[in-house]
């Protein structure tokens, strides 16, 4: 754990046992993020696009959560939609990214929500936002 620590490569997903075929919040960024620049070309606009997605995507709680690792779920995208403010362009890129994470990673409940809807989001009040109808 020191070695991983002094190295800045520490992650919890080492340390803690998850049960099989569960994908963590890291894993599934790690493979979007690979999926990402296997269709996109690595001009400089698109590694600064790609710092946009990283500053909302390390909002996501993706290592130990209540002393187990966290798992990409509706709850855990929907919880960073809810802290940024409303009807703000943080709130809306916030909205997009996320949806296209949750949708990549079929994460149950985001289809319902639509990429015509989550973006709504974005002007809704936080005590407002739940799962979708």
């Amino acid at each position: 754990m020191g070695l991983e620590l002094d190295s800045g490569k520490f992650s919890w997903a080492n340390w803690i046992e998850t049960p099989e075929g569960v994908e963590i919040i890291s894993e599934w960024l790690q493979r979007f993020e690979d999926d990402h620049w296997q269709r996109t070309k690595q001009t400089d606009a698109a590694l600064t696009t790609w710092k946009d997605y990283q500053g909302i995507f390390n909002k996501l709680d993706r290592d130990a959560y209540g002393g187990k690792l966290r798992t990409l779920t509706l709850d855990a995208l929907l919880e960073v939609v809810r802290a940024a403010k409303p009807d703000s362009r943080t709130r809306k890129k916030t909205c997009t990214y996320l949806y296209k994470l949750g949708k990549f990673a079929a994460v149950d409940g985001v289809e319902n929500t639509g990429c015509d809807r989550i973006p709504h989001l974005a002007n809704i009040p936080c005590r407002e936002i739940r799962q979708p109808c």
